[in-house]
């Protein structure tokens, strides 16, 4: 199992706020299908300068291509250059 957080934001102002909804909704339907556990979900404030959305899972190693694949899908239909992942194990203490 690979612990996963996915970043996305709109700082540039590309999208407007319908298509930022949108795009944070299938980043969580996308997050959901493919984890096997959501840890959380993070979201600026509604009064900040920008945007931006987190989730977090953990997902089976024989699934993360699939959803990286997925996530680069999300990332071209919504015009947006990147997103943030960070994968790593957990380690407890």
């Amino acid at each position: 199992m690979t612990t996963v957080h996915v970043s996305i934001g709109n700082s540039d102002d590309k999208l407007s706020q319908r298509d930022w909804a949108e795009f944070v909704r299938f980043l969580g339907l996308t997050m959901f299908d493919h984890c096997d556990q959501i840890y959380g979900e993070w979201y600026s404030l509604p009064s900040a300068r920008w945007q931006n959305a987190c989730i977090g899972g953990e997902v089976h190693d024989d699934r993360i291509e699939g959803l990286r694949s997925a996530l680069s899908a999300l990332r071209e239909t919504y015009k947006q250059d990147s997103l943030a992942w960070l994968a790593g194990s957990t380690e407890f203490i």
